[in-house]
């Protein structure tokens, strides 16, 4: 198995995409005035399972090219956290009110 060069690239950039987006939407920082929190959750979310699942199922089959594959899992894993916040931040404001 060779990695090539875009993969080291993408993946570190991916690896830091997902920090800094989960960090920033957990903070608060995560929405424009107006914008439709459950609507975007549900959206994110499933683009990351469905992502995830494409991702998975292209690593089984085809083992010898997993770069893209690897790719793929780690922009599922960013839609499904960002999702994932945008859902916990939305049942945070409907605690605190």
């Amino acid at each position: 198995m060779k990695i090539t060069p875009t993969f080291l690239l993408m993946a570190r950039l991916f690896i830091g995409c997902i920090a800094f987006a989960s960090y920033t939407i957990f903070k608060g920082a995560y929405i424009a005035m107006h914008e439709n929190l459950l609507g975007s959750s549900i959206i994110f979310i499933a683009l990351g399972i469905v992502d995830l699942i494409c991702s998975i199922l292209g690593l089984i089959e085809n083992a010898a090219k997993w770069d893209g594959n690897v790719l793929m899992l780690l922009f599922g894993l960013f839609m499904l956290l960002v999702g994932g916040n945008y859902a916990y931040q939305l049942y945070i404001s409907k605690v605190k009110k």
